[in-house]
């Protein structure tokens, strides 16, 4: 099973206002492995993962929207950007939206190398179900090789968790 995490960050002004905070808090992501908090979190998952995590940042276009987010089920792909570019990987990852069930998608281009592979395309598809998921895979029409799929129910309620 792959968990995904969102974080959303209500800001005022513009760009020019509160791009110096965003910088210092992708650093502090970036820095976070080597903190000893960090350290202290993955002794206490351990037990339930089966790899290290990993943390990819990326600007969604446009910005993951409510139906996508809100959707019953979400399936985030990652590709491998390969020799396409992000026009022509955004151009397939759209074709989604006129296929029955979804509820609209978002997509970007990670804005660091993964793993020594180069950068990625993730993409965020909404769908009202898993039925309508797994038959948009019988589609001709979005072409995705070599994508990894998980979905996600991000309204997924945990018993006895109330948020931070």
């Amino acid at each position: 099973m792959a968990i995904t995490e969102r974080v959303i960050l209500s800001v005022s002004g513009g760009v020019e206002e509160w791009k110096d905070g965003l910088k210092v808090m992708l650093q502090t992501l970036k820095a976070q492995d080597d903190t000893p908090a960090f350290q202290e979190m993955l002794i206490q998952v351990k037990p339930n993962l089966t790899a290290p995590p990993n943390i990819v940042i990326i600007e969604f276009k446009p910005y993951a929207p409510k139906e996508v987010i809100n959707a019953h089920f979400v399936q985030m792909l990652t590709i491998e950007q390969g020799t396409s570019s992000e026009d022509d990987l955004r151009a397939q990852i759209t074709k989604f939206k006129d296929l029955e069930g979804c509820t609209g998608v978002a997509s970007g281009l990670s804005k660091d190398d993964v793993d020594g592979k180069g950068k990625v395309f993730i993409a965020a598809v909404g769908w009202e179900s898993l039925e309508a998921s797994e038959k948009a895979k019988e589609s001709k029409g979005v072409v995705l090789s070599g994508a990894e799929s998980h979905h996600v129910n991000f309204r997924f309620p945990i018993k006895g968790f109330h948020g931070l």
